[in-house]
């Protein structure tokens, strides 16, 4: 009866430990299972409408899981998490997240040139170095407006995963995992467990650097405020997309590492990589600190709900 205490709580649910492990085993099995699917099937991974298939494939397999895990192991409804249902709110808080993000990735692109940072070399173009671009992605049969439209796609499949997955899901749980402290104190705390693990996860992309990963720390916490104050997970996935999909098909720089095959503007950096950061992106340069930093004032400032309640809702 003792050794049941430690593996159930006193609702008969699985404590965090063991929930967290049949999620993360459930995932890595399903997500392996949609990637040989989709190799069976020749949808590869290159070029932006396959990146965009394969991200809307893993975005479903996410969000499926998520759900089957949240009802049966965690037993409990994903309203309790914020991650649906999609009201008009939730749209809105999302379409504000998606400005902001985006708006921060302008303000740093002026921010660039104005200092002689980054210079435009081109407009509505294909970027033959990105990682995904094949050479049907770089042929005239390819409409620059398709490539765009793929890129939106692709944007939403990546933000939706990682903010259902990391924000959604995992938070709430490590809050109530580290329940012990006081209610302000555990979300603190699941707050920079689960953005320190955001940043580890981005370590083997290309060009990682020390401010990189703090800076993409830095995002996590972003992003967690964002859900944090809301309890909904619209506005999370409204920051994520609008920054990704301005950083790499609206200014056509790297994207925690990696390039997007089509921008409508094509910015390179030709100044100090301290400012827009190296191969790994504007995420490793100063600019980007500073923005992210202001995104955190807005998040704040646009919380709806009173300073003494936005770490309210922790689940046991």
């Amino acid at each position: 009866m003792q050794a049941r205490t430690y593996i159930m709580t006193d609702e008969s649910r699985l404590r965090t430990p063991f929930r967290l492990a049949i999620t993360a085993v459930s995932l890595f099995v399903t997500l392996l299972i949609g990637q040989l699917v989709r190799q069976q099937f020749g949808l590869s991974r290159s070029g932006m409408t396959g990146l965009a298939v394969s991200q809307i494939t893993t975005m479903m397999i996410v969000c499926t899981v998520l759900w089957i895990v949240i009802r049966y192991v965690d037993r409990r409804q994903p309203s309790d998490y914020g991650l649906v249902p999609v009201t008009a709110q939730w749209v809105r808080e999302c379409g504000v997240g998606t400005v902001v993000g985006g708006g921060l990735i302008i303000a740093i692109a002026v921010g660039g040139l104005g200092t002689g940072a980054v210079q435009i070399a081109g407009l509505l173009t294909t970027q033959s170095e990105s990682q995904f671009v094949t050479t049907s992605a770089n042929g005239a049969t390819i409409s620059i407006v398709g490539e765009l439209v793929a890129a939106v796609i692709f944007a939403i499949g990546v933000a939706v995963s990682e903010e259902a997955i990391i924000r959604g899901y995992l938070l709430p749980n490590v809050e109530s995992g580290v329940a012990f402290f006081t209610e302000r104190y555990a979300t603190l705390g699941a707050m920079a467990i689960t953005s320190g693990l955001f940043a580890v996860l981005h370590l083997a992309n290309p060009g990682a650097t020390v401010l990189g990963t703090l800076n993409t720390f830095l995002a996590g916490m972003w992003f967690a405020a964002a859900y944090v104050f809301t309890r909904r997970l619209g506005l999370a996935v409204g920051l994520h997309l609008g920054w990704n999909l301005l950083l790499g098909a609206g200014v056509g720089l790297p994207v925690s590492g990696f390039l997007l095959p089509v921008t409508i503007i094509d910015l390179e950096v030709s100044g100090s990589t301290l400012l827009l950061g190296n191969t790994y992106g504007p995420e490793a340069g100063l600019f980007a600190s500073v923005a992210i930093v202001a995104g955190i004032v807005v998040v704040g400032w646009y919380a709806d709900t009173p300073r003494t309640r936005t770490f309210a809702g922790r689940h046991e």
